[in-house]
């Protein structure tokens, strides 16, 4: 994305300073081609801060990348696992089954 961003703000340029330069003065030239030129020349802006913020993300996330290979080394202990027994009341799973047992037997 960065050579893209940097070729697209370089091409948008370009693009916007030849037309300016064919044209400006001409009378015969459109007004369109002054806003194509003008076009050109805010994609290239666009372009060009896009690639400063990719570059600027690029670095941060080998910073971080460099931040946690340090963290890494160091010594880092695990948690205690969680104890939940004071939220969740565990049913066992042949609670009330005899009791179901004991109802069909007397129906039938």
């Amino acid at each position: 994305m960065i050579v893209f961003n940097l070729l697209s703000a370089i091409f948008g340029a370009a693009a916007a300073i030849a037309l300016y330069l064919t044209y400006f003065g001409d009378k015969t030239a459109k007004w369109s081609v002054y806003v194509a030129a003008t076009f050109c020349l805010i994609i290239s802006v666009y372009q060009t801060l896009s690639f400063f913020f990719a570059l600027n993300l690029r670095s941060r996330l080998k910073q971080g990348q460099a931040s946690s290979t340090e963290l890494g080394l160091k010594d880092v202990r695990e948690l205690p696992e969680a104890n939940a027994s004071m939220f969740v009341q565990p049913k066992s799973v042949t609670e009330n089954t005899t009791e179901l047992l004991e109802r069909k037997s007397q129906n039938g």
